[in-house]
């Protein structure tokens, strides 16, 4: 999931991230918010399965500085370990707050 935002004037960009996920046996998934492309190894959200199958949802919000005119793409990136943790969907929504001066 990704959504780009351009800054009319210097602000912040809130971003809000659900993605439900599925496991089996010890199944990990982790997943961030990125306004590049690496991963953060600082901003994880993570769920690993105790065993069996299971479902869960992980969530979060990242708040970045934005300036005037500026154009950033952020996405929600996820990582899927253990051989058995599937990140099923994702949503990523962003909300542009403008400085007050």
């Amino acid at each position: 999931a990704s959504v780009t935002v351009t800054a009319p004037v210097d602000g912040q960009v809130t971003l809000t991230s659900q993605t439900q996920v599925n496991h089996t046996g010890n199944g990990l998934v982790a997943c961030s918010i990125e306004d590049g492309l690496m991963v953060s190894d600082s901003h994880l959200q993570t769920f690993q399965a105790s065993g069996g199958f299971e479902f869960s949802n992980i969530a979060n919000v990242r708040t970045f500085d934005i300036a005037a005119g500026q154009t950033v793409e952020y996405g929600l990136s996820c990582l899927e370990f253990n051989d058995g943790g599937i990140a099923q969907s994702r949503t990523l929504t962003a909300v542009f707050t403008a400085d007050v001066s």
